[in-house]
């Protein structure tokens, strides 16, 4: 199973409810012990459906940081290239540190629910997209019109998780051969 890392908590959990059910179950008759993080039955096993995904793919963590900063360096000077400068540098850092960061909070997951490549890389997308919808001072800094803006906006929100979902479709995992099978 590859879920997308981040707010996974957003949608129901069923399965994963379930199965802390079953284990409460089981200790409470005092025949098991709790199912841990690395035990099949107490991940997750459905996928993130469309509606969540659209909600993983708002960098608001990143978007809120920027947009306060951004509103902090409007008038650090009085010449208006200094300003953009600002406001261009970070755009820039926001865009890189983005998966970065989503990098270092799921390296940390099993192999199987660690998120593709695909995933930072829409997730790089996603911050510039958002930053600019939601930053006059971003968008006066690159030229971008309002209407502009709100188009990115329209396509980027439904576009990246409908990219992530296609190219989750695609990937299919691939089974590893049992130790010991042999071919006759």
């Amino acid at each position: 199973m590859i879920r997308t890392p981040l707010y996974s908590n957003i949608a129901p959990v069923d399965d994963a409810v379930a199965a802390a059910a079953r284990g409460r179950s089981r200790n409470a008759a005092g025949t098991g012990a709790q199912p841990t993080a690395g035990d099949a039955k107490a991940r997750e096993t459905a996928r993130d459906g469309y509606a969540t995904k659209i909600l993983k793919y708002v960098p608001v963590e990143f978007v809120a940081p920027f947009s306060a900063l951004v509103a902090l360096t409007t008038n650090i000077s009085t010449d208006d290239d200094v300003n953009r400068w600002f406001v261009r540098a970070l755009f820039a850092i926001g865009a890189i540190v983005t998966p970065v960061v989503y990098y270092a909070q799921t390296r940390s997951l099993v192999a199987e629910d660690q998120p593709r490549l695909y995933f930072y890389i829409l997730s790089f997308f996603a911050f510039m997209i958002w930053a600019i919808a939601a930053s006059d001072q971003v968008r006066d800094t690159f030229d971008v019109t309002d209407g502009l803006a709100e188009f990115l906006l329209a396509v980027g929100a439904f576009g990246i998780p409908g990219i992530d979902a296609l190219l989750t479709t695609f990937r299919s995992p691939v089974a590893a051969p049992a130790a010991g099978a042999g071919n006759g």
